[in-house]
């Protein structure tokens, strides 16, 4: 758990992933994601993370998150109204090191 105030206020993220190499911690919202750096939390204290907003995405709700080689991002989301199927979205992302 990253902690008190930690996530986005009025969000329940629905997953969360650490890096291949133990960096990062991604942490998946509907509308966003939230990088944390695994190295500067302490049990008092979790530092602001990078935040990317989702909204041109455009799925109907995000669910999943997983990290994948040279800064890959995986995205799933689930299916929308009227039987509308789920999402799977591919980001490169750029975190710096």
């Amino acid at each position: 758990m990253l902690g008190p105030g930690s996530a986005i206020p009025g969000e329940h993220p629905p997953d969360a992933r650490v890096s291949p190499e133990g960096r990062w911690v991604a942490v998946r919202t509907n509308e966003g994601l939230a990088f944390y750096r695994a190295d500067e939390r302490t049990p008092r204290h979790t530092p602001a993370p990078l935040r990317v907003p989702l909204t041109e995405v455009h799925e109907p709700r995000g669910e999943g998150v997983a990290f994948g080689t040279d800064g890959m991002v995986f995205l799933t989301g689930e299916g929308g109204v009227k039987g509308e199927p789920g999402t799977f979205t591919a980001l490169k992302c750029a975190l710096p090191s």
